[in-house]
């Protein structure tokens, strides 16, 4: 894909990477791209593998992980396994809400669950995160 085709197939995408003064790029579109197309977060390793057929290597993805996340368009989450996991924060007038997370402990996959899934009392301080292990429904399923 040329970068004109690309830029022109991702307007929305092309915008948050201005409004945070980025250089809007072949690669930086092709992360946002992936991570918004997944309906789970993905380690570095995820996105490598599934951009690799677009030329990119896994120090490339690993580069534009990192100034994406640190211009706040990306929620970077450390798991359990040590891994961290990135999605592509959601916009449209709605800020992205934090929720909870379920960890499969038997296929290792991570999935964003609603956020009224779990209820934390006040008095607990200031959570920034839940995470729950237990096996997902592919897993329980067989």
């Amino acid at each position: 894909m040329t970068p004109e085709r690309s830029k022109a197939n991702h307007p929305r995408l092309r915008s948050l990477l201005e409004q945070r003064g980025l250089r809007v790029t072949v690669r930086r579109l092709a992360v946002l791209q992936a991570l918004g197309a997944s309906r789970r977060p993905l380690s570095h390793g995820e996105l490598a593998d599934e951009l690799v057929t677009t030329g990119m290597d896994r120090a490339t993805v690993y580069r534009n992980l990192m100034v994406l996340a640190e211009a706040k368009l990306l929620l970077r989450t450390r798991m359990p396994d040590g891994i961290f996991r990135f999605e592509l924060l959601r916009q449209g007038g709605r800020a992205h809400k934090l929720h909870p997370y379920l960890v499969c402990t038997e296929c290792g996959q991570v999935r964003c669950l609603p956020r009224q899934a779990v209820s934390v009392k006040p008095g607990l301080g200031d959570v920034l995160e839940v995470q729950l292990r237990g096996r997902c429904l592919a897993c329980l399923q067989g």
